[in-house]
């Protein structure tokens, strides 16, 4: 997916690389975003010890 991304990005005039700097992700987005995985990951830890019980 990620190989026909880049070509229809390409084909179409914009480069892979300009189009997700454009997007400008900053440092807060991503530490929200892994603290966000990071919950799910211990709220599933927690569903499935609970279901053992």
């Amino acid at each position: 997916m990620n190989n026909l991304s880049c070509l229809l990005l390409v084909f179409y005039g914009k480069s892979y690389y300009e189009w997700n700097y454009e997007l400008n992700y900053n440092f807060i987005y991503w530490l929200l975003f892994l603290f966000g995985i990071g919950l799910s990951y211990i709220g599933a830890k927690k569903i499935t010890v609970a279901n053992k019980v």
